[in-house]
């Protein structure tokens, strides 16, 4: 009896739920992402920072002190709408995430 080859499975695809903004040059950068999507802050300077959701935001999040060269623990953003917010030590620092 000849043995039946086992067969090879198929790679599940699953769709990119982790995105990082980067903190470089006192500015964040732009952040479009999916309902779901899990979202970390890379600190590129030599100051820290912090990306923490703005009063008025209907979705309120906070990143904690980030130290330059390190990234924040994620956020999960699992409600759609644009999220104003800034960093708590520069309170000149101010950005928008986009949840579609």
């Amino acid at each position: 009896m000849t043995p039946t080859p086992a067969a090879t499975p198929t790679p599940a695809t699953t769709p990119q739920t982790n995105y990082v903004g980067t903190i470089a040059g006192f500015a964040f950068s732009s952040l479009t992402v999916p309902v779901g999507a899990t979202v970390m802050w890379k600190n590129q300077d030599s100051a820290p920072h912090t990306a923490t959701a703005d009063a008025s935001s209907a979705f309120q999040f906070d990143t904690g002190t980030i130290s330059p060269g390190a990234t924040s623990s994620g956020i999960l953003f699992n409600v759609k709408g644009t999220f104003a917010y800034h960093c708590n030590v520069h309170p000149s620092m101010h950005a928008t995430i986009v949840v579609q």
